[in-house]
């Protein structure tokens, strides 16, 4: 009924719930009657709840009292938008101080609900990253009812410096399309204000900090090619494009070795990824030795970025080996060791991000946001003795 809602299709709401007893069911039929200019058997329908609060409101006209909600909140900028069938936004708080790129601020956003669905899907846009996507519950709450969402956003690291609009939308997946693709002919954005990104950039190493990382790096002839991304990505890796929730670029304002490092920024996405990968051939039977040297800003711990090993040519269960990169604040070596089993000939290493597959866009636990740089990847052949 929801989706039917979304598209203007009253008429099917209504026959939907045609001889359907209950509550909930005389509220949406009387929702879409009143939608088709049809009031008279919309309070026919009603009748049987009596005096039902939530039947008043929206005989009433669905009204909102703006000048109580002023009262109320008087920080909120007020508004009135209906962003979704189900959802008006009413007014929102959002700072108005510059926020440097890489930090967080909190929005709040007062919607009123307008329909007696269960759930709306919402996503906010920074320029032109949606950098959040939420499913607020409605199920609990009631018809004209005034509440709060609250989101705390963190500027992706690869904004555009200077004004960027902050818009909320209700989301319009595209049938058939995956997580971030939306229907630009079905989704309204709602322009909330501006926000003035300023740029920053990284620490940069000490000379004592480099030559210590570049120390705990193995020697011997590194496998893979552009390692350091001293090159164009293109070279030696293969790389899903860029979507709407993660990009990838050289940034040299930050790197251990060489002038360069690759950046990859993420906001808000809860979908397994596998983002950058390089196969290259290998020895059966033969000890190896696969690391990088990367820095990992703004996550949480439940960050679930990883650095992964498998067979190239054989099914996952054959090789499959990985090492976590947590949160970092600061350069850092990730490394393992494994050998390869019989009749492995070729490896893909990947930097590889992992969801559960029963998380969905619900579950908030699965969001993630952040910025990752990785340099000098490497695999090398290792020696039993530890020597390489």
């Amino acid at each position: 009924a929801a989706l039917l809602a979304e598209d203007g299709e009253w008429s099917l709401v209504n026959g939907l719930f045609e001889g359907v007893e209950g509550r909930t069911a005389a509220l949406w039929r009387a929702a879409a009657l009143l939608a088709l200019g049809e009031r008279a058997r919309a309070g026919r329908t009603l009748t049987p709840l009596g005096d039902d609060a939530e039947a008043r409101w929206l005989l009433a006209g669905a009204p909102f009292d703006a000048g109580r909600f002023t009262r109320t909140h008087p920080e909120a900028v007020l508004c009135d938008d209906p962003i979704s069938a189900a959802l008006r936004l009413v007014g929102f708080e959002c700072p108005r101080t510059v926020v440097k790129r890489m930090d967080t601020f909190v929005l709040r956003l007062y919607f009123q609900k307008r329909l007696p669905a269960d759930e709306a899907d919402v996503a906010l846009w920074l320029g032109d990253s949606p950098v959040y996507r939420r499913v607020v519950g409605l199920a609990e709450r009631r018809l004209g009812e005034v509440f709060c969402e609250e989101f705390e956003l963190r500027v992706p690291y690869t904004s555009r410096v200077g004004a960027n609009e902050l818009r909320v939308c209700r989301f319009a997946r595209r049938r058939g399309g995956r997580y971030w693709e939306f229907d630009a002919r079905r989704t309204r954005f709602f322009r909330l204000c501006e926000v003035s990104v300023k740029g920053t950039r990284p620490p940069r190493l000490s000379e004592a900090e480099r030559r210590d990382l570049l120390a705990r790096l193995p020697g011997g002839e590194n496998l893979l090619r552009n390692g350091s991304f001293e090159q164009p990505l293109e070279v030696g890796w293969v790389a899903h494009r860029p979507s709407r929730n993660y990009c990838y670029c050289r940034d040299f304002s930050t790197a251990v070795d060489g002038d360069a490092s690759l950046c990859m920024d993420f906001w808000d996405f809860r979908r397994s990824l596998w983002h950058f990968r390089q196969t290259v051939g290998v020895k059966e039977k033969t000890l190896y030795e696969v690391g990088l040297v990367y820095r990992a800003d703004g996550f949480d711990d439940r960050n679930r970025m990883l650095l992964l090993v498998r067979d190239a040519d054989r099914e996952w269960r054959v090789l499959n080996r990985f090492i976590r990169l947590p949160e970092s604040g600061r350069w850092r070596v990730a490394k393992f060791r494994f050998l390869t089993p019989a009749g492995t000939k070729r490896v893909s290493v990947y930097i590889h991000r992992f969801v559960p597959g029963d998380a969905d866009v619900a579950d908030e636990r699965w969001s993630c946001s952040g910025t990752l740089w990785i340099d000098n990847i490497f695999l090398v052949e290792a020696k039993e003795d530890g020597s390489r």
